[in-house]
C-alpha cells in the first residue's frame, strides 16, 4: 500500500471517515483492513451518510459482490437511500484526494476508540440518571453497564474470525510477487547475501531478536544492515538506549570511511586537521540516509507504540528496532509485584504484537545470560541462554545469535579455515524457515560488516541460495 494520508490528529472525524471509505473503496486490501478492524457496524462512524455508506458495503462485501463506487452507489439506490447521501457525486467525493492506504489500520484504530468514547459517555449519563434516582433496580443499573463494557471490549477486538476465502487471494498475489522477485528476497534486506538466502530478507510482522554476549558486535551489526537497508529504499527507525543518537552516528562515520570511532574521538589522522577536513566529503551519502535515530532515556511498551505509529504515519517506515531488550521497561514500572522475567515477558510479547500491528519487522537486540562464559569448550550459544526470559524464545519468529571465535582466541575453525574477522550468524530459531549457520566478515575495529568473498564461502552461499527452505 502507498501512503498519502496525513497524521491522525491533523485529520478533523469527518474527514478521517471519509478518507477511510475513500481508501476502502479504492483498494480491495484496505476493505479487507477496514472490516477486519471495525466488524459491520456501521454506527462506528458518527456522519449519518458515511453510516449508510458503510452499511452498503458491507452488504455487498456478505453477498459476495465486488466493493467499489459502481457497485456501491448502485446497491444505495437499490436500498432506495442514494440521495441521503448526496447522490453518486457523495460516493464519488470519498475518492478524492486519496492515492493509497498506507495508515489505514491506524485510522481505523482511533475512529474505534472516538466510537467507544461516544459511546461511553452517553452510557454512563445514563448510568448516572439511573444511579440517582432510588426507585430504579441497581442490579438492572450494574447488567446495563456491565453487558455495555463488554460490548464496548468486543469493538476494540484488533482482527475478526475470517474464512479461508477471505485471505485466499491476497496470499495467491503474495506468492505470485515472491516467485518474480529476484533470489527470493521478499523483506526487508539486510545486505549480508548468505542470511539473505535463509531469511528472504526481515519479514513483514515478524520479531526478529539479535542475541550475543557483549563484544560481539550486536549494534554494530543493527547498524550495518539497518544502513544497508535504509540505501535500498526500506526506511526505518532505530530506537537506542545504550548509546546516544550521536554515538550511533559515529559508529556509521567509522564504517563508512575506514577509521576506528577511538580515532574519530580522538582527532588522530597521520594527515592531521587536513585529514579531518576530507572526512566530511567521505560521508556526504549519508545525508539523505532514511535513518531515524531516537535516544529516548526510558521506553516503555506503550511510548514506543505510540512514536512507532506516528512514524508509520509520519514516515512510513518499513522497519524498527530497539537496542537493546533488557533497558526497556515493563508498562506497570510502579508494580512491586511484578519481577523482572515477567516483565520481560510482557515487553517481548508488546514488541511482537506492535509488529504485528505496523505490518513491519522489528528487530530487538538482546543481551545473553554469562552461561555461555562458564562453558569449557566452546562458547557458542543456545537458545536456553537467551537472558531472563524464556518468552523471548517463545516469542521471536527468528532468533539470531552473533558468535566471534576470535574473541575467545579461537583462530581456527574445526576445518582449519581463519577465523579473524569473521562472525557466526547463528540462525537457532526461523519459525518461517531454515535454521542455519553462516559467516559474514566483521572488521570490528571499523564496525563494518560484510560478505566474505573466499570461494569456501561462495559456495555456502550458492548452497543457501539452492536450498527449498
Amino acid at each position: 500500500m502507498s501512503t498519502t494520508l496525513t497524521c491522525i490528529p491533523d485529520l478533523e472525524p469527518q474527514k478521517l471517515e471519509a478518507a477511510i471509505l475513500g481508501a476502502a473503496l479504492q483498494e480491495s486490501s484496505a476493505l479487507r483492513v477496514v472490516m477486519d478492524t471495525l466488524g459491520t457496524n456501521p454506527e462506528i462512524f458518527h456522519h449519518p451518510s458515511h453510516q449508510i455508506i458503510y452499511h452498503a458495503m458491507c452488504a455487498l462485501s456478505q453477498e459476495h459482490h465486488a466493493v467499489d463506487m459502481i457497485t456501491v452507489v448502485k446497491k444505495l439506490k437499490g436500498l432506495g437511500k442514494l440521495q441521503k447521501v448526496g447522490g453518486p457525486a457523495g460516493v464519488a467525493e470519498l475518492t478524492l484526494n486519496i492515492n493509497g492506504a498506507a495508515h489505514i489500520v491506524s485510522h481505523c484504530r482511533y475512529l474505534q476508540e472516538s466510537y467507544v468514547r461516544r459511546r461511553a459517555v452517553a452510557t454512563f449519563q445514563q448510568g448516572l440518571t439511573q444511579a440517582i434516582d432510588e426507585q430504579s433496580d441497581v442490579f438492572d443499573l450494574i447488567a446495563t453497564m456491565q453487558q455495555t463494557t463488554d460490548e464496548l471490549q468486543r469493538v476494540l477486538q484488533e482482527k475478526r474470525p475470517r474464512y479461508v476465502a477471505h485471505y485466499l487471494d491476497s496470499e495467491i498475489q503474495a506468492i505470485i510477487k515472491a516467485a518474480s522477485t529476484p533470489q527470493g528476497l521478499t523483506g526487508v534486506p539486510t545486505g549480508l547475501t548468505t542470511l539473505d538466502k535463509v531469511t528472504g530478507g526481515w519479514q513483514k510482522s515478524d520479531l526478529i531478536i539479535v542475541a550475543g554476549r557483549p563484544g560481539m558486535g550486536k549494534t554494530s551489526f543493527l547498524l550495518a544492515v539497518a544502513k544497508h537497508a535504509a540505501c535500498t529504499g526500506k526506511r526505518g527507525a532505530i530506537f537506542t538506549l545504550e548509546v546516544s543518537s550521536q554515538q550511533l552516528v559515529t559508529k556509521l562515520i567509522a564504517s563508512e570511511t575506514g577509521y576506528s570511532t577511538s580515532q574519530l574521538k580522538r582527532g588522530i589522522f597521520e594527515g592531521k586537521l587536513d585529514e579531518a577536513y576530507t572526512i566530511a566529503e567521505k560521508v556526504e551519502s549519508l545525508r539523505t540516509l532514511g535513518l531515524l535515530l531516537d535516544d529516548p532515556t526510558e521506553l516503555t511498551i506503550s511510548a514506543l507504540r505510540a512514536k512507532a505509529i506516528q512514524l508509520k504515519a509520519e514516515e512510513d517506515i518499513k522497519w524498527l528496532a530497539v537496542d537493546y531488550l533488557q533497558l526497556m521497561r515493563g508498562d506497570r514500572i510502579n508494580s512491586k509485584a511484578v519481577i523482572r522475567e515477567q516483565e520481560i515477558s510482557s515487553i517481548s510479547r508488546g514488541l511482537k504484537q506492535l509488529a504485528k500491528e505496523l505490518e513491519i519487522p522489528v528487530i530487538a537486540l538482546s543481551q545473553l545470560s554469562r552461561e555461555v562464559e562458564k562453558r569449557d569448550k566452546t562458547k557458542r550459544p543456545q537458545l536456553s541462554d537467551l537472558r531472563e526470559s524464556g518468552a523471548l524464545e517463545q516469542d521471536a519468529d527468528i532468533v539470531i545469535f552473533l558468535y566471534r571465535p576470535e574473541y575467545y582466541n579461537i583462530t581456527q575453525d574445526e576445518e582449519g579455515n581463519s577465523t579473524t574477522d569473521v562472525t557466526e550468524v547463528i540462525i537457532a530459531k526461523h519459525r518461517n524457515g531454515s535454521t542455519a549457520d553462516v559467516a559474514v566478515r566483521s572488521i570490528m575495529r571499523y564496525g563494518r560488516y560484510e560478505n566474505l568473498t573466499t570461494p569456501q564461502w561462495e559456495k555456502e552461499a550458492e548452497q543457501f541460495s539452492s536450498a527449498p527452505f
